[in-house]
């Protein structure tokens, strides 16, 4: 029996999300100052109920919250420690989401497993090597591109952000792994639902 040509719509909603920052890493002194008072210059998320990505920024972050909180699974890379926490800051309450997949999280939990470093790990790394695409520029570029009112190269940056993640979620949730540094294939320890039968 062959394997379907495309994932088959999973019994639950998903989104993907991302965000930049509008004030730099210099500016802020840190990455802790950062994720309490970086700010966003854009951010997005993709809703596979609908199929579309909804931009957002500081002013229309409750709204995308609300309707990311009404997903049953969201799914970020390196959401938990950095994207999460700075919107958390900027609304000045916990974000709720019914189930996070942080795809980050899940690559570092396997290569502690294994005691290897996370160097080499970024988003643009790993869908070099596991998707054969990667980003279309670099993440410290955002604020200076908001400051300069560069917007559809932000929005281009972003979103591009959030389909690589979504189609790094898409080959994880089928095969189980991501491409190592050494070529070979890093499993991860993904929950049993959300797998993905081939």
């Amino acid at each position: 029996m062959q394997a379907p040509s495309r994932l088959e719509a999973p019994p639950f909603t998903l989104c993907y999300f991302d965000l930049e920052i509008r004030r730099t890493l210099e500016e802020c002194g840190s990455w802790e100052e950062v994720r309490r008072s970086g700010g966003i210059s854009i951010g997005c998320f993709w809703s596979e109920t609908d199929g579309f990505p909804t931009f957002f920024d500081e002013h229309s972050l409750p709204e995308a919250v609300s309707q990311m909180e009404s997903h049953d699974v969201c799914i970020s890379f390196n959401g938990k420690w950095f994207d999460q926490p700075l919107m958390e800051s900027i609304l000045g309450r916990s974000t709720h989401f019914k189930e996070h997949i942080d795809l980050f999280e899940l690559i570092k939990t396997s290569l502690s497993r294994i005691s290897k470093g996370w160097k080499g790990y970024g988003l643009d790394a790993i869908c070099q090597r596991t998707l054969y695409e990667g980003k279309n520029g670099a993440s410290e570029q955002a604020p200076h591109l908001a400051r300069e009112g560069k917007w559809a190269s932000l929005v281009n940056y972003c979103l591009r952000d959030v389909l690589l993640t979504r189609k790094l979620s898409n080959f994880i949730r089928k095969n189980g792994h991501i491409i190592d540094v050494d070529g070979d294939s890093l499993f991860l320890d993904i929950p049993e639902w959300f797998r993905t039968c081939p």
